[in-house]
């Protein structure tokens, strides 16, 4: 909880100061991946309450990309069901359902949903 804290202040910190919103997220996607400790654990939860809809949209982007490069490898396989997707694919498709659902955006939701 302290590291969530502490990244939603930092967060905070970077759009007060109005640097690069590109910046931000590139940064929170490096942690995101090079986490050995799990501090950046369902982060996305909170993390996205705290962006601004600019760097929102470019965190999507980023996600949407990296979903759909797993996915596409996954598709080869034939699975009947998203559990038996890729770790990649499942935990790209996690991330997005909270974008959607913190953005109110039930279509892409249930598109995402219904593609999986």
């Amino acid at each position: 909880m302290f590291f969530e804290d502490l990244f939603c202040a930092w967060i905070n910190a970077r759009q007060k100061a109005k640097y690069d919103s590109e910046e931000t997220v590139q940064n929170i996607l490096r942690w995101m991946d090079n986490d050995d400790y799990g501090f950046c654990y369902d982060i996305e939860r909170n993390m996205v309450k705290e962006l601004n809809k600019k760097s929102v949209n470019l965190f999507e982007a980023a996600i949407k990309s990296r979903f759909e490069k797993a996915f596409a490898t996954d598709l080869q396989k034939k699975h009947k069901r998203v559990s038996d997707c890729s770790w990649e694919v499942r935990k790209n498709a996690s991330i997005l359902k909270v974008i959607y659902v913190e953005s109110k955006d039930t279509h892409a939701y249930l598109a995402l949903c219904e593609g999986t």
